[in-house]
């Protein structure tokens, strides 16, 4: 949480008006609920605390941050194009290109190209 926050407040002092988009990550099936090490998060815990980081900016008047769950992006449904369970493959890129796309759109209310 707090280097989030610092990240943000950091690019917020160069581009204070910029449109900001925080990701959280993608699906990853034997990360979703474990930890890779006794010091890291589980993706769970990452996109719970990136959404709060989101949410608490907004609460403090920055209306151009977004939060964008990476399961949105790439979830479950797409645990065919991971061959490795982490990265997608050639036939998994386009399609969360898709996704990134229309969730952008959503997001910040105009058409990507």
């Amino acid at each position: 949480g707090p280097c989030a926050i610092g990240l943000v407040q950091l690019i917020r002092e160069k581009h204070p008006e910029i449109p900001l988009v925080v990701m959280s990550p993608i699906y990853s099936p034997p990360r979703e609920t474990a930890r890779m090490t006794d010091l890291s998060l589980t993706l769970e815990e990452m996109r719970v605390i990136l959404a709060d980081v989101v949410d608490a900016c907004r609460q403090y008047g920055d209306r151009n941050i977004h939060y964008m769950d990476g399961l949105a992006l790439f979830g479950p449904a797409e645990r065919a194009y991971l061959p490795d369970q982490l990265h997608p493959n050639d036939a998994g890129q386009p399609v969360m290109a898709a996704h990134f796309i229309r969730n952008l759109t959503s997001l910040v209310g105009e058409t990507i190209r």
